[in-house]
């Protein structure tokens, strides 16, 4: 499963720093999110960078106010993700997912996932937590 958005690139309603052009992309994909059913960004958060001030510092989730244990920050329906179906095989699976990946970004504009796959096209190879290993993929899990 890779879902329509990076951990660490997904918005609340409330605040975007759109300084540059990943944050460009990254306010489409919470404008796009927003019209997702069944979605949810609390407006505790915000993603912004790291430093607003360095436009290459990294952007991450930040407070904006307290939050409680267990309170829900966000919430990406399955239906908001590009999904395939699993054949039991981890290899074939990812194949398949890179397909339809492809296929997608072959769509450009027409594509359900439009503002994200133009996001993956801005993304170097490893910054994408499919293409993790199994173990930086569990501990993203766990985080």
């Amino acid at each position: 499963v890779l879902p329509k958005l990076a951990l660490g690139c997904t918005l609340p309603w409330a605040f975007v720093h759109a300084n540059d052009s990943a944050s460009g992309h990254i306010q489409a994909i919470a404008d796009w999110l927003r019209s997702e059913e069944n979605a949810y960004f609390s407006d505790k958060v915000e993603i912004r960078r790291a430093n607003p001030s360095d436009p290459n510092s990294h952007l991450g989730m930040f407070a904006t106010s307290d939050i409680s244990a267990q309170e829900r920050l966000l919430h990406i329906p399955k239906d908001s993700l590009i999904r395939v179906e699993s054949s039991g095989r981890y290899i074939d699976d990812m194949c398949d997912l890179a397909k339809t990946l492809i296929g997608e970004m072959e769509l450009g504009d027409d594509s359900e996932y439009a503002p994200f796959v133009k996001y993956l096209k801005t993304k170097h190879n490893g910054q994408i937590p499919s293409t993790w290993t199994l173990e930086a993929q569990e501990l993203l899990k766990n985080i």
